[in-house]
Parts: C-alpha cells; structure tokens; sequence
C-alpha cells in the first residue's frame, strides 16, 4: 500500500511538473484561478507604458 502512495505522488509531481513546463499560460491562469499566484500590480508612479516615466517611443518603453 505504501508503494502505491509513492509512485502515485512521484507521478502526479512529474505530470504536474511536465504540465507547468509544457503550458506555462494554463499554468498560470490555474494558479491565479486557484489563488496561488501573487496579483500583478500596476505601477502608478509612471507616465507612460507599464509604468515606464519616459513613456513609449515607437511602440515600446524607452
């Protein structure tokens, strides 16, 4: 019985670790889903992109 526990934990890790490498957009939605990701927060000091004080030129920051 303990064998079973074992290699079932050991193949769930590797399927957990296999699916985070494969689709990290769907592993990150999950966490955030799931609360397990730390919120994004804008930074409101900036003037421009993302927080950028310079602002955009030509498409990007700086």
């Amino acid at each position: 019985m303990i064998e079973f526990i074992a290699v079932a934990l050991i193949v769930s890790l590797a399927a957990l670790y296999w699916y985070k490498r494969l689709f990290p957009a769907s592993w990150n939605r999950t966490r955030l889903r799931l609360g397990l990701a730390p919120k994004q927060i804008a930074n409101s000091k900036g003037k421009g992109c993302d927080g950028c004080s310079i602002g955009c030129k030509g498409g990007g920051c700086h």
